[in-house]
């Protein structure tokens, strides 16, 4: 016996068609969201987020970041990718296992 979609059922396949076919990081990257998505690592460097309770913590959820953005071929300038290249390196070089 095949039950017949109810309303909710097929609003939600409409919904969800219309989102899956749109590129969301593309669009967030072209509107402004995107310097702040890929000034993330700077913001944090500034802010010296990695010194104190949950410093490690931070270091790790960093390196998390830039593999994910890395993953999702987030364009960068030259600049950023230094910082990060930096900031990688500088985590590889911390003495806790788990960064």
């Amino acid at each position: 016996m095949i039950k017949e979609e109810t309303d909710s059922q097929k609003t939600f396949k409409v919904k969800y068609a219309e989102i899956s076919t749109k590129d969301q990081l593309k669009e967030a990257l072209d509107s402004t969201q995107g310097d702040v998505i890929t000034s993330l690592v700077d913001q944090i460097e500034k802010k010296r987020l990695y010194r104190g309770k949950g410093g490690e913590i931070m270091r790790a959820g960093v390196c998390h970041l830039i593999h994910a953005m890395s993953t999702a071929k987030v364009p960068f300038n030259a600049e950023q990718l230094k910082l990060m290249f930096k900031t990688l390196h500088e985590n590889i070089r911390h003495t806790a296992v788990e960064i």
